[in-house]
């Protein structure tokens, strides 16, 4: 793809032949085993999705659902062949908002590209499935975190206009957020929404998602209670505490930095 806007050459590297990264692909896929590639650059997703496509000429579709992580730079071009070659783009949610590292990190980028960071909104828009990943220690494992940044594309802790990339909405972000993460497991006929016959996997949680600006609201979101397969396994008012249905964990969660 391009180079960086810092140099009028250099356009990364690969550790690995695109020749030798397809060969493998096409392996592991005939094999039955899910390819989950670091992509960084719209470069390296490139050579990985052509990697896919080459597998799936050879193998047919094998219905493994290989994923794109990272995918912090993607080029316009291959919005499109995320759902038609049945790859799930993940994006890591809390590492995208201006902070110094990150602007640090994404200063070679240019201003072009970083209007198109990590551009969940435009895999959604081509009908492909985008799952949110943490890439901790690197970025807070705090999903709340990532559901705001998700929605916002702006700094939590603070009110400065700066922005990385495009938004989605909040029905997006928590469809990305449950369904679509279980489907990125192959769960989906399991867990990821509430309906019949389903497990039932649930969180109660302090707030109505919906009822304000989701910029410094929503990561402020406390769990109280989680339910999973019907059970309570965590109980932060001790609401079960001395009966059947006391959970395994009680009162307050850890501090997550």
């Amino acid at each position: 793809m391009t180079p960086w806007a810092a140099d009028s050459t250099w356009r990364g590297k690969l550790n690995l032949t695109p020749e030798h990264i397809t060969d493998m692909v096409v392996d592991m896929d005939r094999r039955g085993l899910r390819v989950i590639a670091h992509c960084t650059g719209d470069g390296a997703s490139d050579v990985f999705l052509d990697a896919v496509a080459e597998a799936r000429r050879v193998n047919g579709d094998s219905g493994i659902r290989h994923q794109c992580a990272h995918s912090t730079l993607l080029h316009p071009g291959n919005l499109k062949r995320f759902k038609a070659l049945n790859v799930i783009a993940e994006f890591s949610p809390a590492a995208w908002y201006p902070t110094p590292f990150a602007s640090g990190a994404r200063s070679g980028y240019g201003a072009e590209r970083l209007k198109r960071i990590y551009d969940f909104k435009g895999v959604l828009a081509e009908g492909g499935l985008a799952v949110m990943g943490t890439d901790w220690p690197v970025a807070s494992i705090d999903p709340w975190l990532a559901l705001e940044t998700m929605v916002t594309r702006q700094n939590p802790w603070n009110q400065e206009p700066d922005c990385f990339g495009e938004p989605i909405t909040l029905e997006q972000a928590l469809q990305v957020a449950t369904l679509n993460g279980a489907h990125a497991m192959g769960l989906e006929h399991s867990t990821g929404s509430l309906e019949v016959g389903k497990c039932a996997d649930l969180i109660v949680i302090d707030r109505d998602l919906f009822a304000q600006p989701a910029r410094n609201y929503i990561h402020q979101t406390q769990v109280l209670l989680t339910l999973v397969d019907g059970r309570p396994v965590y109980d932060r008012l001790n609401t079960f505490e001395g009966t059947a249905l006391q959970a395994v964990w009680q009162g307050l969660p850890p501090v997550i930095e």
